[in-house]
């Protein structure tokens, strides 16, 4: 077997969990702007947290 991806996960309420968030979404829209159409990052994290604006 091979070991492709090894999640990592913070609670809600974490302190950093809103930046884990942004930096993860940053990075899948990285690696898919020059594959296929992708959503704006700010979309994305609203669409995800229901929150308006993102404020690190």
């Amino acid at each position: 077997p091979y070991l492709i991806d090894m999640g990592q996960s913070v609670t809600k309420d974490h302190p950093r969990a809103l930046p884990f968030l942004m930096r993860d979404i940053k990075n899948v829209n990285r690696f898919f702007k020059n594959r296929c159409d992708t959503r704006d990052d700010i979309d994305v994290f609203h669409a995800v947290t229901g929150l308006d604006k993102y404020e690190p």
